[in-house]
């Protein structure tokens, strides 16, 4: 076995600056108000533990926040299509994405998108 040293998470930057995971996402994705003193604590923590947030754990907040999940089970049968533009038509206007999720008809893979 090496050496290797595990890459830090968001909760070691958490306990370096004493304060909660929440306020370490709040502050890098501003996200919400945070104290001055309390964001210098975290960015201090975040260049001293070498901190990088994954790009798939950006991008799924980013999702979270903005997006509305619809999971069918064959994207090829005709009767989804209205569903769908209606859907896209009518959250266009609230800034929400919706994401399209063919399971194919396998249930496992329904399973792992409502997990997700």
């Amino acid at each position: 076995m090496g050496s290797e040293k595990a890459r830090p998470n968001l909760l070691d930057v958490a306990r370096h600056a004493g304060v909660s995971p929440a306020t370490v996402s709040r502050v890098l994705n501003n996200t919400a108000p945070v104290r001055a003193s309390v964001r210098e604590r975290v960015m201090a923590s975040v260049k001293a533990l070498g901190y990088q947030a994954s790009a798939s754990s950006s991008s799924m907040s980013l999702l979270r926040q903005n997006a509305i999940a619809l999971i069918i089970p064959d994207i090829l049968n005709p009767y989804f299509t209205e569903i769908v533009r209606g859907v896209q038509d009518e959250t266009s206007g609230d800034k929400l994405m919706p994401l399209l999720l063919d399971t194919a008809e396998d249930p496992q893979r329904e399973h792992d998108f409502l997990r997700m």
